[in-house]
């Protein structure tokens, strides 16, 4: 094997791996543009994102003051024992 080839070889391999990747992902994207435009769908996700919104807007007003956030962190902890383990809580 000359270094030409070696070389060669040696680029190909990642070079596929990448060109792999980026067809894995534009067919994908293209398959969830196709899942998204059902409206249906759609307004389920927009109705999802909305409500993730004004959940979160909840918490930050709810824990605007230390006191607060010290009463959600322990309401957390309460409802969800896994929260030290998981490193969420100290």
């Amino acid at each position: 094997m000359t270094s030409k080839e070696f070389w060669k070889a040696y680029f190909r391999v990642p070079a596929s791996f990448i060109v792999w990747i980026m067809e894995t992902f534009a067919a994908n994207r293209a398959r969830l543009a196709n899942f998204i435009s059902k409206p249906r769908v759609a307004a389920l996700l927009k109705g999802l994102f909305v409500v993730t919104l004004l959940a979160w807007l909840a918490i930050a007003f709810f824990v605007a003051d230390e006191d607060a956030g010290r009463r959600f962190t322990e309401a957390l902890k309460e409802y969800v024992p896994q929260t030290k383990e998981w490193g969420l809580v100290d």
